[in-house]
């Protein structure tokens, strides 16, 4: 009898560890990995770099001082503009050389004293973001006076800042404010001048 039963244990042994649900045990544990974010694409960087020129429009306002300090009448004026941009990462830094043609920037009860025209060497230092480009400038202008006299030659140092905008690979709008401290002849000016412009890149 015990023989029997012993064979009887080793017939089910095999079955019963086998099908470990027959006897209410756990089923086998499905282990699911947690689905993988995709990353996103690192934003693609403006590019800058490489020569420019464009036009520009100004509206332009200041003083001149001889002993005592006078406000010129504001003027406006069409502007051209040419540099060059080299760029590091998302800084974008160069050069850049504007002509401003003035009118009617004549000086308060004396009309025959006119600021007539400036030319601007500049600095530039900017950081892109996104299709934007804020930037600061400094650098070194040279301006004309009309006087009942002669013309006087001024010359000083200008900075600024400004914003550039990319519509296309090509071109970009942007607004401009520079200021000027010039002097010559014992007199001194700080013209400055808002504008809007379009440039091209090359």
């Amino acid at each position: 009898m015990i023989t029997r039963y012993l064979g009887l244990g080793a017939t089910l042994a095999p079955v019963l560890l086998a099908t470990p649900l027959f006897a209410g045990g756990p089923g086998p544990v499905v282990v699911e990995e947690a689905p993988v974010a995709p990353v996103p694409a690192a934003a693609p960087i403006t590019d800058w770099s490489g020569f420019y020129a464009g036009l520009g429009y100004a509206q332009s306002t200041g003083s001149l001082k001889n002993g005592t300090r006078t406000d010129f009448n504001d003027g406006d004026g069409v502007s051209g503009f040419a540099g060059y941009n080299l760029q590091n990462g998302k800084f974008v830094y160069g050069g850049e050389l504007s002509y401003t043609g003035l009118n009617d920037m004549t000086l308060t009860g004396t009309p025959s004293t006119e600021l007539t025209d400036s030319i601007d060497l500049r600095a530039r230092l900017g950081y892109t973001i996104g299709r934007a480009l804020p930037y600061i400038t400094v650098g070194y202008s040279t301006a004309n006076l009309d006087t009942a006299t002669g013309s006087v030659d001024l010359d000083g140092v200008n900075y600024g800042l400004g914003l550039d905008y990319q519509v296309s690979d090509r071109v970009f709008l942007g607004a401009d404010y520079s200021k000027r401290d010039l002097s010559g002849s014992g007199l001194d000016a700080d013209p400055e001048t808002l504008g809007l412009r379009v440039g091209f890149k090359f």
